[in-house]
């Protein structure tokens, strides 16, 4: 059960650098080399990323002769923690979330004592919409942006669903829509590399598990779709994955940890599998005498210090993101025991710890 961590040469982010080394733009890491072959030999290429939908997920729900696990490829690695904000951006930029900031759900503000989503830009704890932190240091320059700009001929997209965090006022709304778009970008160009994200199975696997039937109907949906488009699209070299896969939780509500809470400086940031703190002074063995009587069986525990030095978020010389934006301590889920903030609407299966189970995503290449 002791993962903790990605491949150190075959993760999300290769994958990322890959496509940079498809289109000549400089490399932030090493490729995938296994893709690097058959990226060169298309000129239409569409990526599509289903938040989610990683290894266990895929496997448990679509049979060994559907038409995605017939064009399985091989299996990679999401970042550490494995969680959209991390994941998504490390695709995106083609670096690891101790290089861009972007690490996980929350990040720590250590000035003004809070944890603050990224995405939403809200309190995690209160859920009050933050005005007063500069986003902007967040921000960084796309590798579709770069390509771009180094190839003036090729039609770069990007593709996303309606109503998502800073998402576009045309956004897509269901998975039709997404592949109509992607499909009159290839039609109506020679050159073409597409990128889209939706959001399920993720959001359904959050409240509903997954074993659950409705997560079987959605995975057997992106199976047939894709399937469909792959077929009408016989020019186009199609890239399948997710940003991580999903484990069913048991849920220990942070608000009942009330030793806890007289240690810490405040909430939990990071994630409620990757959940990070600031030990008050003079709380230091109180806190991790509760965590060896109450956490230890379901929480590995590292010092910041630990965790920069095991390059736990990515491989990078610099520290600074996480010498900001992490606490003093990371308890790290190597089990299926979930901290959870909200009592009134507990998730049933979630992702960001330490696990395999969680972690890998399984590549499909179709058309190659």
């Amino acid at each position: 059960m002791r993962f903790f961590s990605y491949y150190k040469d075959k993760n999300i982010v290769n994958l990322s650098n890959s496509i940079l080394k498809r289109y000549g733009v400089d490399l932030f890491h090493e490729s995938l080399t296994e893709i690097d072959e058959i990226l060169q030999k298309h000129r239409k290429i569409a990526l599509f990323l289903f938040d989610g939908f990683g290894k266990s997920i895929s496997e448990r729900h679509l049979s060994e002769d559907s038409f995605l696990m017939k064009n399985k490829f091989t299996t990679i690695s999401s970042t550490f923690p494995p969680t959209t904000v991390a994941a998504t951006n490390a695709m995106k930029s083609g670096r690891y979330p101790a290089e861009t900031g972007w690490l996980a759900w929350s990040f720590l503000d250590r000035v003004n004592n809070r944890a603050i989503e990224y995405f939403t830009h809200k309190n995690y704890d209160t859920k009050e919409l933050i005005d007063d932190f500069d986003f902007s240091q967040f921000a960084y320059e796309s590798i579709f942006e770069l390509i771009r700009k180094n190839n003036k001929d090729v039609a770069v997209f990007e593709n996303y669903p309606k109503g998502i965090s800073d998402g576009p006022v045309d956004g897509f709304e269901n998975m039709d829509q997404m592949l109509e778009k992607v499909s009159d970008v290839l039609k109506n160009n020679d050159d073409a590399l597409i990128y889209s994200y939706y959001l399920e199975p993720d959001h359904s696997l959050h409240r509903l598990g997954t074993k659950n039937g409705k997560i079987y109907e959605i995975c057997s949906e992106i199976n047939e779709k894709i399937e469909k488009f792959a077929k009408e699209n016989p020019d186009t070299l199609i890239l399948v994955y997710a940003d991580h896969s999903h484990i069913d939780i048991s849920p220990i509500f942070f608000a009942d940890l009330k030793e806890l809470h007289e240690c810490v400086t405040t909430i939990y940031a990071i994630e409620a599998r990757c959940a990070s703190f600031d030990v008050k002074e003079g709380k230091k063995e109180k806190f991790l005498e509760f965590y060896k009587n109450n956490l230890e069986p379901y929480y590995d525990i590292l010092t910041k210090e630990e965790a920069i030095e095991m390059s736990l978020f990515g491989m990078t010389k610099s520290s600074e993101w996480v010498e900001k934006h992490v606490g003093d301590y990371l308890l790290i889920a190597v089990g299926k025991s979930s901290l959870e903030n909200f009592k009134l609407d507990p998730m049933i299966a979630t992702h960001g710890g330490g696990t395999k189970e969680e972690n890998l995503i399984n590549l499909f290449i179709i058309n190659k």
